[in-house]
Order: C-alpha cells, then structure tokens, then sequence
C-alpha cells in the first residue's frame, strides 16, 4: 500500500525497492529474537504492517515505523507445521498457513488454533471473490472450500491426480480459477462443475501467474515468461 515491493527469499534475505526513487536495498530490522533463517512468505495486513512467515521460525510482525519485530512462535505439537510455505490474510487477525501439515488457521492475537486440513505439503492458498478458500498441494490437486464450511471438495487436474504438483493458484476478473504446476503446465478450470476448460504450456513448470486485463503473465522454471490471452488461450 506504500507503492514498495518486498521481497524475501529462502535465504533469509529481506530486501525492499521503492518505486518512488527506484532504489533496491536491504532492510534494517531489529528482530525480537534470532533472524529467521528462511522467509517464505509476506502479508501484508490492514493497518499496512506486515506479517512474515517463516519456514520454521514462527511468525513475525513488522512495526514499518520502527522497523522492529514481535514474534509469535508456533506450536511445537502441531506437527510439519513448522514446515511453512505460504501464507494470506483471510479477515482481521486471522492468517492462513499452507505447510508440509496442512493447512491452519493462525489467529495472530491467540496463536494457532486449528487445522483446516490435513491434505499434507500444502502450498499455494487463494481466497476467492466469494470468500471459498483455494489450496494446492504437492501430490495432492487442487482443494476448495466454498465460504470457509470446512468440508473441502477435490478437484482432480488429471485422471491419476496422485502426480499433479500445484505451484500456484490465480482467480480472474471473470471467477475462473487457474492452476499453475511443476508437471502439467497451466490448467484452467470452471469453479461450478470442476470441468477443464484448458491446458496449456504443458511442458513448462509453472511457478506463478497474475492477471493484467484479458491476458495473464505466467513465470516459468528456466522456462521464461509467458503472456496468455485469456479469451483465445493464445501464448506468446
């Protein structure tokens, strides 16, 4: 909300570009405790402080006043979720963290409070326009939960799904959901019947996707970036 981009990288790494004077440098944070060694994810909440996600580290709240951090530990019962990968602000207070796991809720006033999932190596989650919650896992398909019932329906990519490796998740302008994976390319599917619309690059390990009007931009593992007409399923 500031017009800055956040990066963080497995790592540890922190580092912030502001658009404004087009400068990339590392941020000075004064960590309440031991600097995480890996940061998988960023969320950004309502009062524009931002929550980064560690892999095994906890969650950390960054005052961007201060610069300072506090830091709410996760629970050591709770399994491979210490193994996190992504992260989103669902409503105020309440975090969703995709792990080796599952999927948890993470109520950042009271700490972790239950398991959404236990679909194990969750990774990319999305919260659609609706308010369903979105996941993907890594053997495991795509997962949906329409208005957050907790009952959560499966939506096969392949006829064998045990091999479907979900990176990422995106919803367009117009509701259709796309998945991107490490094997099966780009996959676009209709929420209402879970019918495939569409496979494209299917040679290509797709690692991201968003949206920019009738077309969408898809980054690819060592193999480039592509830009999708939505209407056509044109690449180029």
């Amino acid at each position: 909300s500031h017009n800055i981009l956040w990066m963080c990288s497995r790592e540890g790494l922190l580092n912030i570009y502001s658009f404004a004077d087009k400068n990339l440098h590392a941020a000075n944070i004064n960590w309440e405790a031991d600097k995480p060694q890996r940061i998988m994810a960023i969320v950004e909440n309502e009062n524009s402080d931002l929550w980064l996600v560690s892999w095994d580290s906890g969650i950390f709240l960054l005052d961007r006043a201060s610069m300072t951090t506090i830091r709410l530990p996760f629970s050591k019962d709770n399994g491979g979720f210490n193994h996190v990968h992504s992260s989103m602000e669902y409503k105020t207070s309440e975090l969703l963290v995709s792990s080796d796991g599952g999927l948890m809720w993470y109520n950042t006033q009271t700490g972790p409070s239950c398991m959404v999932s236990t679909q194990r190596f969750v990774y990319p989650i999305l919260k659609d326009a609706e308010g369903g919650i979105w996941f993907g896992s890594y053997y495991g398909g795509v997962h949906y939960s329409p208005n957050n019932n907790g009952q959560f329906e499966f939506f096969p990519l392949e006829v064998n799904d045990e091999e479907s490796i979900v990176s990422c998740l995106c919803e367009d302008s117009d509701g259709t959901v796309w998945a991107g994976c490490d094997n099966m390319g780009l996959v676009n599917f209709s929420p209402k019947d879970g019918h495939i619309v569409r496979r494209l690059l299917p040679d290509r390990n797709v690692h991201s996707i968003i949206q920019d009007g009738a077309f969408l931009w898809v980054g690819s593992y060592a193999g480039g970036l592509h830009r999708v007409d939505k209407r056509t399923g044109a690449v180029r």
